[in-house]
């Protein structure tokens, strides 16, 4: 799958992460393709650089500490403007950050829900992390999917399919909170379970014990996904674990577990401290 950018840039999509209903797919530029070089911030502004595309701002935002962002060019536009069968006006938003200290690399932040609102394109890395993508060199793009937030009929759909993704040597690794009160554990684990057990080269699955929706409650629920990501997709190790801390409101603050694939669990050695992630290992559950 190949997506075009500003000076004909062209990356292709190699990875995903997703908590339930959070979406960020993490691309990388293909090391033959040109890029944008001098072109300067206020130059995107002018009409027709891309086609089917309008720029409405692009502004050079300075580096701030909280939160955490370096210098960068943010641009916010449309894409395919166009009438809608029911008469009404449609177009694709978007927020672009494209950092002046440009790591090579791409980041797409996906919405929640049923999307509708423009994210702030920061680039999450995974619950409780302090840091983010853009400053760590990724230029981060967000959507509204193409339409605003507003109350219209719920259409369903079917869960999308992994042979197209693992075709494309993607990688996808989706984290679930056990105790997360709006999606069930258990109808995460049914509509995506057979296509997990066909490719676990391309899709896994991490159980969070504990964890609420997305973050929260009392869990290991600190973790960084896109560093595990990353080393999957451009190094070709896939992880057994993902290192996970608990928060400070939990009952036991600073503990440390592996969170493991799906249906690994984590499982004490049975000797040394209970409360340090090195005693535990990844292991099938007891039956």
């Amino acid at each position: 799958m190949t997506a075009n950018f500003t000076g004909g840039s062209t990356c292709r999509l190699v990875g995903a992460f997703v908590c339930v209903a959070v979406v960020a797919w993490a691309l990388r530029v293909v090391p033959t393709v040109t890029t944008a070089q001098g072109r300067s911030c206020d130059e995107l502004l002018t009409p027709g650089l891309v086609g089917n595309l309008t720029v409405t701002t692009a502004q050079v935002n300075a580096a701030t500490a909280v939160p955490p962002v370096p210098s960068h060019c943010e641009v916010v536009g449309r894409i395919d403007e166009r009438t809608g069968e029911d008469g009404k006006p449609y177009a694709i938003g978007f927020r672009l950050r494209l950092p002046t200290a440009w790591n090579g690399r791409f980041l797409f932040q996906g919405g929640g829900g049923t999307d509708g609102n423009l994210g702030n394109a920061l680039g999450s890395t995974g619950v409780g992390q302090t840091t983010n993508a853009l400053s760590l060199g990724y230029a981060v793009v967000s959507t509204d999917a193409g339409h605003a937030n507003e109350r219209v009929p719920f259409v369903g759909g079917t869960l999308f399919g992994l042979e197209r993704f693992r075709r494309s040597d993607g990688k996808l690794i989706i984290y679930h909170g056990a105790a997360d009160p709006v999606f069930s554990l258990n109808d995460t684990i049914r509509a995506y379970g057979p296509a997990l057990n066909g490719a676990p080269d391309t899709a896994r699955l991490f159980v969070v014990p504990g964890m609420n929706h997305c973050a929260g409650g009392p869990a290991t629920d600190q973790f960084d996904v896109l560093t595990p990501l990353i080393r999957w997709v451009e190094d070709g190790v896939p992880p057994d674990s993902i290192p996970g801390t608990a928060n400070p409101g939990s009952p036991w603050p600073g503990r440390t577990r592996p969170l493991c694939p799906y249906p690994r669990v984590a499982t004490y050695i049975g000797s040394g401290d209970a409360e340090d992630a090195a005693n535990f290992v990844c292991a099938a559950p007891a039956r």
